[in-house]
């Protein structure tokens, strides 16, 4: 990160409606921190209004455009534009790959120690609609994708990582993790299982009669981070801080599995 960026933590202290958090603001630019659980846009039943149902409520007199996506169970930073202009010069910078994204997740296995990239070609799967798979070689429909990834800290079965997407394809995280046997933990759709004490404490204990109920109920995936040039070409970085159902998670994982070096 450079020296001269804008780095905004705070949080805000105008009040917003549930659940959407504002992170950072500008004449042109709004950063809101995404719950898990919470879809971008409404579903096509149209129970969930998602974000996209709060942004009147959030900025009464703008005119704030969702830039990207994030997926239900995915937490963290979202970029909306603030007019036809600022819409516009976001996503010009989503297709020159300007959008930078830093995501962190929670994954099941000891990913290798270091800073690697992923490539693999990701296109439909064909026996289940709406989810992605990856390949090595390109195929019809496929386009390429690639993914930074470093390890932040590994345990006895699990790792926690840094992501950078050079690509922003739909579900490109979750598959590429999965496609190098790391599926994110919680991640049903892509090979993830929750976070079980009884995995990782040793001695555990059931309570008889009482089905056991994961450390954390979601994908352990979040959208740490983002930077941009703001329309003004004011260079911004945004970072969401890791929610309390992952620190959680993490802080087991830090008591009861032994980290590897």
């Amino acid at each position: 990160m450079q020296e001269d960026a804008v780095v905004l933590r705070t949080r805000s202290q105008r009040p917003v409606r549930a659940p959407l958090e504002v992170l950072f603001e500008s004449d042109t630019a709004v950063v809101v921190a995404k719950p898990a659980g919470v879809p971008t846009v409404p579903d096509r039943a149209g129970r969930e209004r998602g974000v996209h149902g709060e942004l009147a409520a959030l900025r009464p007199d703008a005119d704030l455009r969702i830039v990207h996506r994030l997926d239900r169970e995915t937490s963290g930073c979202l970029l909306l534009a603030n007019g036809l202009s600022a819409a516009r010069h976001f996503d010009a910078a989503l297709r020159e790959r300007a959008l930078q994204k830093h995501y962190v997740a929670l994954v099941h296995g000891v990913v290798r120690p270091g800073e690697f990239e992923i490539n693999r070609f990701l296109g439909p799967d064909s026996r289940r609609p709406g989810k992605v798979v990856a390949a090595a070689v390109q195929k019809k429909g496929f386009r390429e994708a690639q993914t930074l990834v470093q390890r932040r800290i590994a345990f006895e079965a699990h790792s926690f990582v840094d992501l950078w997407p050079k690509t922003g394809r739909g579900h490109q995280l979750r598959v590429h993790l999965a496609s190098k046997g790391h599926p994110i933990v919680g991640d049903r759709d892509y090979g993830g299982h929750p976070l079980l004490l009884s995995q990782i404490k040793r001695g555990y204990k059931a309570r008889p009669g009482q089905q056991e109920r994961p450390l954390i109920a979601r994908s352990c995936l979040h959208a740490f981070g983002l930077r941009f040039s703001d329309l003004d070409g004011r260079d911004v970085a945004v970072e969401c801080p890791i929610p309390d159902d992952l620190q959680l998670a993490l802080q087991k994982l830090e008591h009861f599995a032994t980290p590897q070096s």
